[in-house]
């Protein structure tokens, strides 16, 4: 099933720049075959919402730093059962406790768990992952705050190998934060583990702690998209792929921009050339614009690309791309370097277009990023 997107959810309601433009995302075609959650708001205090969730094909716009855009991500499976329900047998309480269950949860049910952690630092709750690979690295995501004060948890895991790995210290405030935790999970016939432990110096102490996440980073890198969540056994969160039946013609021989904020930093890379396609247009030969994994960006057709490498940028950062088909150029502006025009081949002939957001018209290549509509510059 496909949806046609509501004014509402689309039009400019991501716009950057008050012109026109190009292509508005509530007239293509949105699908993303499963439920996908989003911020509405940066992170915040005790009983704050602000995490929701978008049902299937349709598309999220994302507020993670108060300004929201289109959230576009590839497909991605959570292996953590329970995610949310630490009160779980297959929750085991070594030390620690859960002292209540019905704090407000980032989403705004009233059914997050609270760890009553001893003075000892060896206080830890932790559950079996199924599903998981041999010499592979996994990156494991939670919600957490501090009822009071300020201080430090940490996430454990006993790899594939038997090998237990504790992350550093992780401060925490009373303000929500998502704290993560990346590393090769071994090759072996142990049964994985995952969960949270007591700050290294121990010391007593409530903490609020949601949404466990355990994704690996096999193609799409060591960074944290959208929490997904699970109640038994994995859960899924397809592609968001938005795809028009023809490019605007501005688009193959004008100039024009975009503002595109990656979920990952330039130094969190995967393959080359091979995750990050923000925006497709498909003739003959594939063509994308996008930050990709090489730290450049780059619009292509055929053999002729534009391009300016050297790129790095943090995560969320803002950059705004700005290709100009007429004179072969790209310009980026907002990285923290890189930015500035290049000039770039040939004309690239384009053909017969269509326009895909998301991924590449093939689905192979992914986005992790909010995207801007894409506007005349």
């Amino acid at each position: 099933m496909t949806r046609r997107l509501a004014g509402a959810r689309g039009g400019r309601r991501g716009a950057v720049y008050q012109q026109q433009p190009l292509v508005r995302f509530a007239d293509g075609t949105f699908t993303r075959a499963s439920e996908g959650s989003y911020y509405l708001a940066p992170p915040g205090g005790a009983g704050s919402t602000f995490i929701a969730w978008a049902s299937s094909n349709v598309l999220r716009y994302d507020a993670i730093d108060g300004s929201p855009l289109a959230l576009f991500e590839g497909a991605q499976t959570n292996l953590c059962e329970y995610s949310e329900d630490l009160n779980q047998a297959s929750w085991v309480k070594t030390g620690a406790s859960i002292s209540g269950t019905t704090a407000t949860a980032p989403d705004g049910a009233a059914d997050c768990n609270t760890v009553a952690f001893t003075a000892s630092a060896t206080d830890m709750v932790m559950r079996t992952v199924s599903g998981t690979a041999d010499a592979t690295t996994y990156v494991t995501t939670v919600f957490a705050r501090r009822t009071s004060g300020t201080g430090n948890v940490r996430l454990r895991i006993v790899g594939r190998d038997g090998v237990a790995a504790t992350s550093a210290d992780l401060p925490i405030s009373t303000t929500w934060s998502r704290i993560e935790y990346v590393v090769s999970w071994g090759t072996g016939a142990t049964t994985p583990e995952v969960g949270v432990i007591n700050a290294s110096g121990g010391g007593a102490q409530s903490v609020e702690v949601w949404g466990f996440d355990v994704k690996s980073t096999v193609t799409v890198g060591s960074f944290a998209s959208s929490y997904i969540r699970t109640t038994v056994g994995s859960a899924t969160r397809n592609a968001d792929v938005l795809t028009y039946a023809s490019l605007p013609q501005v688009m193959a021989t004008g100039r024009w921009r975009a503002e595109i904020r990656p979920q990952r930093a330039s130094t969190e890379t995967v393959n080359p050339l091979s995750a990050s396609s923000m925006f497709h247009v498909a003739s003959a030969a594939e063509s994308f614009i996008g930050l990709t994994t090489t730290s450049a960006s780059a619009f292509s057709a055929g053999a002729t690309s534009f391009t300016r490498t050297g790129l790095t940028y943090s995560r969320h950062q803002a950059i705004v791309l700005t290709p100009d088909c007429g004179v072969f150029t790209m310009t980026v502006a907002g990285a923290t370097a890189g930015n500035g025009t290049g000039a770039v081949g040939t004309s690239p002939g384009y053909g017969t277009t269509y326009l895909r957001i998301g991924s590449s018209y093939t689905g192979a290549r992914a986005a992790f990023a909010r995207i801007g509509e894409p506007y005349a510059a």
